[in-house]
C-alpha cells in the first residue's frame, strides 16, 4: 500500500527541536499536513521550569526523598508520628521522579498537607532538630 504525500495531514512528533526542524524540511513535500508536537513533553518542560526555579523547595524534597528511600521503619514511625498529631488518613511520603514531573508536584503539595507548621516546631524540641536536618537551608519556615 501506498501512502501519497498529499494524504499525509499530520506529523505527530515530541517537543524536541531537531523535530521541528525535521518537519520544517518535509513540509516541502507534505504541504497539507500540519505538525502536532506531544503536549506531554511541553508540560514536562513546564514542569522543569518550576522545579529549577524552586531550587531550595526542590532540596526539601530531595532531603525527604532520601530519608525515606530505605528503612520501612523510618515509614511506619512517620505515619506513627502523624497519626500522633491527629493528621487525618496519613500517608506515606510520595516518591518523586525527576522525569515524571506530576510526582514532584505530589511531592511538594504532600510537604504542604502533611508536614509541620512554625508553631508547632517550636513546641517540640525533636522535632525541630529533625527539621533542621531535613531543611539545611533553614528556608523551611517561608514554606511551612
Amino acid at each position: 500500500m501506498e501512502i501519497k504525500f498529499q494524504n499525509v495531514m499530520a506529523f505527530i512528533s515530541d517537543n524536541a527541536s531537531y523535530m521541528s526542524k525535521a518537519f520544517k524540511s518535509l513540509k516541502t513535500i507534505l504541504f497539507n499536513c500540519t505538525h502536532v508536537a506531544c503536549f506531554a513533553h511541553i508540560i514536562a518542560l513546564v514542569g522543569e521550569t518550576w522545579r529549577s526555579n524552586l531550587s531550595e523547595v526542590d532540596l526539601i524534597v530531595a532531603n525527604l526523598k532520601s530519608i525515606f528511600a530505605r528503612g520501612s521503619n523510618r515509614k511506619k514511625r512517620f505515619i506513627d508520628f502523624l497519626k500522633s498529631n491527629e493528621k487525618e488518613n496519613p500517608s506515606y511520603y510520595p516518591s518523586p521522579v525527576v522525569t515524571r514531573w506530576n510526582t514532584w508536584f505530589k511531592a511538594v503539595s504532600y510537604i504542604s498537607k502533611n508536614l509541620f507548621k512554625t508553631s508547632e516546631l517550636k513546641n517540640n524540641s525533636n522535632l525541630l532538630l529533625l527539621t533542621q536536618e531535613l531543611f539545611p537551608t533553614r528556608s523551611y519556615v517561608r514554606f511551612l
